[in-house]
């Protein structure tokens, strides 16, 4: 390696301990094998699932799927509509041969070294068996095989450990992947005790090489690398065309680079947008953790070549590059492929292209004889039309739902009637119908034919759902304290359950609810306040990483909320500004929801922008933005939200006299109106946070006129008195 870098940087390379060091290899170390990279493998699958002769879904949206959906995602989605049948397509990586990175960990095995891998193909082995012939090494697979296995071993065998599990190629079939982890549910479990320990150990006492490791599991083996605190040496190969190789030592370097790509994500940019933005993220979140940290970026092969014994210096020819095509996709149904890609559309925020395929689906399961089918498909539009978020939708949703419930239920499926109806609770919480929503939560019983009780993987979900909605609606829906300290333990026993069983989505969901109650029982009480923005911060982390742009959304709109309140109670500026820069990201990651921006969400976090800006006495900035607000909340003939908007307009105009005695007048006009307007009276009747804004409103417009028109502040305050009294 020396020969490829600078001489001044060969002392650096003497901080590694070459009799206690180990190789870390990713798929990086593979692809000099010829194997496809997941794009390619990816655009392939896709292209067979989901076209037909018609061109169901085009190469263009199969590109977009492959750059915004992590893998994990990606490949679950696609099991959960066809099955484990969907591992055929992995049958592409048969022919591929070891190359000379295989060939080097190899030998690295015969001398006992130590191979860490998330890799699943068998090259190393096969280079292993070439060189040696039979597999005289340890190889850790199973968790019981890491739990056996202790890096205090004296034994002189070298030891394969792959993480992630091991293509069985004795087998057939889908048994061949019975060990592997592909799923987010299987890598969102985490590692096992054993893994954890073995590979806490091994990052603790060996000096480790990464070779051809993106970091991207961010779910298991690299937030154990992560934070396992160690003073060995790092040293990251990191491949680059470039024609000088540099040796970088210097935690500057990657702490700026894990700055300006967290914050590229963090304002809405997506990875695929980035350029390696995943990889330098991951890797630079590690590297900044060492204090002994070297980065080699250059050609990694000429590396390996130069480590290579002459005769292991090999040359792969590349694998097939179409792939096979599984006989069974063949026969593929419409209604099926259709179904696939309106997930494939729901997890990009592409929710208008979900619908559309899923109601041409509906339509063609009307001819088919089939009531499984089409209660399924009643099920997913109601899902996707509650994914639009507005009163219409929401209706819809309830009608698809009631459908899909009334055939499950009349052909005993009652793991998918357990489902349904918590979709339909979801709704009616999101709602604020929370008295139905719970007598509908209680009749959920965890059951199936016959009273018989499960214990399952799969029903964990029902009932960590179970436990989410019960928790959101105690802790949104009552007010009483009792209530919402019961709705925090429950999800916290809800949490460490998904955790555990690899939910990664709803643990980030629980964490979000969490936060949530935690903010609406806080009142000034600043510990409960920073609690909840802990569990905001945890849960945006984990969506980020799962690329769900909308989740990330939310969360950085309820830290906005959470530090605009604690910089009143600490009479601290910097949270304020915090929370600006919170809504501001907050609304370019709500760009990112498909063409169909959800324009109420859009309004809100507009309007938090602009209260925070007004709030911090900005007062320029604020009032373009909350002017374009107030247009829109007109338009939607929103009175109540026009209101509270022109109450912030209001405080803008202090300095311009005809436009803050404009701006109460219309106030004026929208509270006069309701002396004479039933619709108007039953809201403040059925809704009192309308009648407190109301008094609020009008006592802030008189305030602020007082001094420039006082017949018209007088006026306010006897309008206000009429409407709700002292």
């Amino acid at each position: 390696m020396k020969k490829q870098i600078d001489k001044s940087s060969h002392v650096m390379l003497e901080m590694i301990d070459g009799k206690r060091s180990v190789f870390f290899v990713g798929a990086g170390a593979s692809v000099a094998s010829g194997l496809p990279n997941f794009r390619q493998f990816s655009e392939h699958m896709l292209s067979n699932l989901l076209t037909t002769t018609n061109g169901s879904v085009s190469k263009t949206d199969i590109s977009m799927f492959v750059s915004e959906l992590r893998p994990e995602v990606l490949l679950q989605t696609l099991q959960e509509v066809f099955g484990d049948k969907i591992f055929d397509f992995y049958d592409w990586f048969d022919d591929a041969v070891p190359s000379t990175n295989h060939y080097v960990l190899a030998r690295a095995l015969k001398e006992g070294g130590l191979v860490l891998t998330t890799n699943v193909d068998i090259l190393i082995e096969t280079a292993y068996e070439d060189l040696y012939g039979d597999n005289d090494f340890q190889l850790l697979v199973r968790k019981e095989d890491f739990e056996r296995f202790s890096t205090n071993d004296t034994t002189s065998k070298g030891t394969l450990m792959k993480f992630h599990g091991t293509v069985d190629v004795t087998k057939t079939g889908p048994a061949r992947y019975d060990t592997v982890r592909f799923l987010l549910d299987q890598v969102g479990m985490g590692m096992s005790t054993g893994m954890h320990k073995v590979l806490t150990e091994v990052c603790k006492n060996y000096d480790m090489i990464y070779l051809g490791y993106s970091g991207c599991d961010n779910f298991s083996v690299q937030p154990v690398i992560c934070h396992t605190a160690t003073d060995r040496t790092t040293l990251w190969m990191w491949f680059e065309w470039r024609e000088q190789m540099v040796l970088e030592h210097s935690s500057v370097i990657y702490e700026k680079e894990l700055s300006e790509v967290g914050k590229q994500v963090s304002e809405g940019q997506s990875f695929s947008e980035i350029e390696r933005g995943m990889e330098t993220l991951s890797t630079c979140e590690i590297l900044v953790e060492r204090l002994k940290a070297l980065r080699f970026r250059g050609k990694i092969s000429e590396v390996m070549d130069d480590t290579a014994l002459p005769e292991h210096k090999v040359v792969a020819d590349a694998v097939s590059s179409t792939g096979p095509v599984p006989n069974w996709t063949k026969s593929i149904c419409s209604i099926d492929r259709l179904r696939c890609a309106a997930k494939l559309y729901s997890k990009a925020m592409c929710l208008e292209e979900g619908i559309k395929c899923l109601e041409e689906a509906n339509h063609l399961a009307s001819f088919r004889n089939d009531k499984f089918v089409k209660a399924q498909i009643s099920k997913e539009l109601g899902n996707e039309y509650a994914n639009e978020s507005t009163a219409d939708s929401y209706e819809k949703a309830h009608a698809c739902y009631d459908t899909a419930l009334g055939i499950f239920e009349a052909i005993g499926n009652y793991i998918k009637v357990m489902e349904t109806k918590l979709d339909k609770v979801n709704v009616l919480r999101r709602t604020r119908h929370f008295d139905e929503a719970e007598t509908l939560l209680k009749s959920i019983d965890i059951r199936v034919n016959d009273g018989e009780e499960i214990v399952d993987s799969f029903v964990d979900k029902i009932l960590i759902r179970r436990e989410l909605m019960e928790g959101l609606i105690l802790g949104m829906g009552r007010q009483d304290k009792d209530s919402r300290n019961r709705a925090l333990s429950i999800f916290e026993q809800a949490a460490q359950l998904a955790a555990k069983g690899g939910f990664v989505s709803l643990q980030a969901a629980i964490l979000n609810a969490s936060g949530l109650v935690k903010y609406q029982m806080a009142g000034n009480a600043v510990k409960i306040l920073q609690g909840g923005a802990r569990d905001l911060d945890a849960a945006f982390r984990l969506n980020i990483y799962i690329g769900d742009a909308r989740a990330c959304f939310q969360q950085l709109r309820n830290l906005g909320l959470i530090h605009v309140k604690l910089s009143r109670l600490t009479n601290d500026p910097k949270l304020l500004e915090q929370a600006i820069e919170e809504f501001k990201r907050g609304e370019k990651f709500l760009f990112r929801l498909s063409k169909n921006r959800i324009m109420g969400e859009l309004l809100e976090i507009r309007f938090r922008l602009g209260e925070s800006l007004v709030e911090a006495g900005r007062y320029v900035e604020a009032q373009p933005i909350l002017a374009r607000v107030r247009e829109q909340r007109m338009k939607s003939k929103d009175w109540h939200n026009e209101a509270r908007t022109l109450e912030l307009l209001v405080k803008c105009a202090a300095n311009d006299d005809e436009e803050l005695i404009e701006r109460v007048n219309q106030i004026k006009e929208i509270y006069e109106d309701a002396l004479t307007n039933v619709m108007k009276q039953e809201r403040f009747e059925k809704q009192p946070i309308t009648t407190d804004n109301g008094r609020q409103i009008l006592h802030t417009a008189s305030t602020q006129v007082k001094f420039k028109d006082i017949d018209l502040s007088m006026e306010l305050a006897k309008l206000s008195f009429k409407l709700f009294g002292n």
